[in-house]
């Protein structure tokens, strides 16, 4: 992520493109829509909470925040990695 990205990062994170659970992980993935025709943007949101009680979720923290293709979003959700909760599947 450039420095131009986090200033923004709620906002967009307030409107994804769409939300994708990362069946190896059980972390969130949030598909945040690029500007100027950048690639889109994934933020990895880690799903549990520490010290939280078993079985109880919550979003803690920003993980991790990286420029992905749509190919590479479609091929893992294709291929049973991603399961999208919410939104739409990005555009061939």
């Amino acid at each position: 992520m450039t420095a131009e990205d986090w200033p923004v990062l709620p906002f967009l994170l307030r409107h994804p493109r769409a939300v994708f659970l990362d069946e190896s992980t059980g972390n969130l993935v949030y598909l945040l829509q690029g500007a100027d025709g950048r690639p889109q943007l994934a933020v990895r949101m880690d799903y549990f909470r520490k010290g939280a009680k078993h079985g109880e979720r919550m979003t803690n923290m920003v993980v991790s925040g990286y420029y992905v293709s749509s190919d590479a979003i479609l091929g893992r959700a294709r291929g049973g990695k991603l399961s999208l909760l919410t939104g739409s599947l990005p555009e061939e």
